[in-house]
This record gives structure tokens, C-alpha cells and sequence, in this order.
């Protein structure tokens, strides 16, 4: 878990103390929905990285997107408006796959994001106070996937970094000890 947040917060403009909030902030109902904490690093990293609200808006936000998702309203909605299904074998979604999902039928119908049925895309999602982060949660997916694809395959990042550090001590140490041997043969 640490490599990946190391690995999220290393290559994208997230800080590491701000994923870890995002995950105690809505980890819980995130997982309870089916979803994995690389995609929970991934949605937050891309709609942080554009909006940078705090931590705690958009940890607060995700679990009313959370939420809403399951609802049977918000399923119809989809359903009516994107011809997407959020259900699939009587179980609905995990918040990615959902989300992913609903930005395909909007690319897909050619919905602009200035439309009314975008508009109310939006506030289907999040309501009318999770809108300044459901906009780019929308439209910043494919970022969002890329954040998935680094943290999954950055598992073993702080075991490297560890590495690298070590490396690095091995040689200031070296190079002291080279340095005190020319200076002791100097002095004899």
C-alpha cells in the first residue's frame, strides 16, 4: 500500500498526505462498494491534480458519489439518459468500473460538457455541492486511468527508493573512508 501511494504521490501532483486522507476519508464506503484502493489513489489523484480542493472536500465528495451510485434512481438515471447499466449480474458496479462506464455512454452519445444533460449528469452523481469535483472526475477519467495503471505497476516503488538511498549511502560512506586513508598516509 505504501509503494503505491509512493508511487502515485512520486509521479502525479498529489501529495502523499493527502491520499492518505482520501482514504480515511472515504475508504470505508469506497471498498463496501466493491471498489480498490488503486482506483479510489486514481479517482482522487486526477480530480485533485485539476481542481486542488482539499483533501477532505473531495474525500467528502467521493462518498456521496459513493453513494449515490447504488441508488436505484440514480441506476435508472443512467440507464434512461446513457443507456448505461450499472448493474451487472444483479450486483451493481464498483465505483471505477461504474464511473468508467458512464464516461463511455457520455463520449459515446457526444455529450458536451456545457450541456443540460451533462449538467444533470453532474447532479445526478454528486449533487448540486459536488459539482466542482464530479466535473473532472468526468472529464479527467483517462487521467484518472493512467494514475491506476503507474500504481499497479509501481507495487514495489519504496522497496527501489530504499535501494537507491542505500546505494547512495554505500558510496559517501566509501568515498569518506577513501578520503580519511589519504589523509592518514599525508599525515605519516
Amino acid at each position: 500500500i505504501l509503494s503505491k501511494l509512493n508511487t502515485v504521490a512520486s509521479q502525479f501532483p498529489v501529495e502523499a498526505a493527502d491520499l492518505v486522507t482520501a482514504a480515511k476519508k472515504t475508504g470505508g464506503a469506497f471498498e463496501a462498494a466493491g471498489g480498490k484502493l488503486e482506483e479510489l489513489l486514481a479517482l482522487f489523484s486526477a480530480v485533485r491534480s485539476t481542481t486542488r480542493e482539499s483533501a477532505d472536500t473531495i474525500g467528502t465528495a467521493f462518498r456521496t458519489i459513493t453513494g449515490r451510485l447504488g441508488r436505484i434512481k440514480t441506476i435508472n438515471f443512467f440507464k434512461d439518459i446513457l443507456d448505461v447499466d450499472l448493474v451487472d449480474n444483479g450486483k451493481i458496479l464498483a465505483p471505477f468500473q461504474a464511473i468508467e462506464k458512464i464516461v463511455e455512454g457520455i463520449r459515446e452519445k457526444g455529450i458536451d460538457s456545457r450541456s443540460p444533460i451533462f449538467s444533470s449528469i453532474v447532479e445526478e452523481l454528486g449533487g448540486i455541492r459536488q459539482r466542482a469535483k464530479v466535473i473532472p472526475l468526468l472529464l479527467e477519467f483517462d487521467k484518472a486511468q493512467k494514475i491506476l495503471n503507474a500504481s499497479m505497476s509501481g507495487g514495489e516503488s519504496i522497496t527501489r527508493d530504499a535501494e537507491q538511498a542505500q546505494e547512495g549511502l554505500g558510496n559517501q560512506i566509501t568515498q569518506v573512508r577513501q578520503e580519511f586513508q589519504k589523509f592518514i598516509d599525508n599525515v605519516l
